[in-house]
């Protein structure tokens, strides 16, 4: 019956755009709300609620179109279908083409953050989207309040997050999308209004996308898991790996 994708709300825009371009109505999708990263817990739970829900209407596989997402999808788990996911840690890999493109980006510019149309649209201040603690703000506050009181959890989470004060380079990724000068306007607008004082513009590349609903799947790009098994991070150039 064809695969059912299952994505973040983030890469709306390009996923959308990609399923327009393939136009053969063999991909259905789900997008679900990137407020699930406040917590890997919850993010963990809900995608692999989403997951059960969809294999037990028989697709030929369920695709996802997150990244590992720190360690929000270790874990995750394939039931009654094959289930297919990008080797990469988290969505901007995806929006940039491969986790290689990325982290070539990386290792010129390590003081970076970046926009997209969908980080504009839904990630509400993408500033405050920090790879090392953003995922798990949400729960660790809530630890901190029960252990040390308010007062004394919103210092320790200032504390964790005062490195970002480092950060001075924003950059978005143009992926061809609707509108993309309305879309870098409203990005540059936020960085400025954050201090960020150097911005700049990358090409992004829909081909991870396209690759995952045409199920073209290579094996260096993409982990297949079987059902019964699940994610587990590999913590190499491979980013996962299935595991029993």
């Amino acid at each position: 019956m064809g695969y059912h994708l299952i994505a973040c709300e983030i890469l709306r825009y390009e996923v959308e755009q990609a399923r327009r371009e393939a136009g053969d109505g063999r991909v259905t999708v789900e997008f679900l709300r990137k407020g699930y990263h406040d917590s890997l817990t919850t993010l963990r739970q809900v995608v692999q609620e989403r997951i059960e829900a969809a294999s037990s209407q028989g697709p030929d596989a369920v695709l996802l179109g997150y990244g590992l997402c720190g360690t929000g999808l270790a874990g995750i788990r394939a039931v009654g279908a094959p289930l297919v996911i990008p080797r990469t840690h988290d969505c901007i890999a995806i929006l940039m083409g491969s986790a290689r493109a990325y982290d070539e980006h990386f290792r010129e510019h390590p003081g970076t953050y970046y926009y997209s149309p969908g980080w504009v649209e839904w990630g509400a201040d993408a500033i405050d989207r920090i790879s090392a603690f953003g995922p798990q703000v949400g729960e660790r506050f809530v630890a901190y309040v029960e252990k040390y009181g308010e007062d004394n959890a919103r210092y320790l989470i200032e504390q964790e997050n005062a490195w970002a004060a480092r950060y001075t380079r924003a950059v978005f990724i143009d992926t061809g999308v609707d509108d993309p000068a309305r879309w870098e306007a409203a990005a540059r607008e936020i960085a400025a209004s954050k201090g960020l004082s150097e911005f700049t513009r990358v090409s992004g590349d829909l081909g991870l996308l396209r690759q995952l609903m045409a199920g073209e799947w290579e094996e260096s790009e993409f982990l297949v898991v079987s059902p019964g098994s699940s994610i587990a991070a590999s913590h190499d150039n491979q980013v996962m790996r299935g595991e029993p």
